[in-house]
């Protein structure tokens, strides 16, 4: 009797413990992250674009334009309003940020480099207005002026 009762706890004991191998914790589940984060790689992929841009790596250019728009649909999808705001986080992107990232995209597939810049230009003063519409007016976006990406070479591959 001690032995089956002994054998009893054994395979309970390893149910629970494969159970717990095998099942997935839900908070992982359920992790968003947050607006900031996601403001965080897009102001990232804003330099990139521009040293791309500057350097005339036009898909490099491209491919950080479709990041940006990855980012901003995220934004606008897991943060869809903001406390204290009147318009919601898609309309504020839609209004100030579609049109120059489609301009911008344009001047990419022309290899334009002056209306690539004007455009860049652009991008950035929709960001400020909508900074500025969300009580984020503190956070001034504008071109860099030097590279941090230091690791990476910007210019076009062969």
């Amino acid at each position: 009797m001690k032995t089956s009762y002994t054998k009893m706890r054994l395979v309970i004991a390893c149910s629970i413990l494969l159970s717990a191998c095998v099942s997935r914790p839900t908070d992982l589940n359920k992790y968003v992250p947050g607006l900031g984060e996601i403001m965080g790689q897009i102001a990232m992929r804003h330099t990139k674009l521009w040293f791309a841009g500057a350097a005339q790596n036009w898909e490099l250019a491209e491919y950080e334009i479709k990041e940006l728009e990855e980012g901003f649909k995220d934004a606008g999808e897991l943060h869809p309003k903001l406390e204290n705001i009147t318009e919601s986080v898609p309309v504020l992107f839609v209004g100030n940020i579609q049109r120059p990232l489609k301009n911008l995209e344009q001047a990419v597939k022309e290899r334009n480099l002056a209306q690539f810049t004007q455009n860049y230009e652009l991008l950035t003063k929709g960001c400020n207005t909508c900074h500025r519409a969300t009580e984020f007016k503190f956070n001034k976006i504008k071109q860099p002026d030097f590279n941090p990406y230091s690791n990476q070479d910007f210019e076009a591959v062969d």
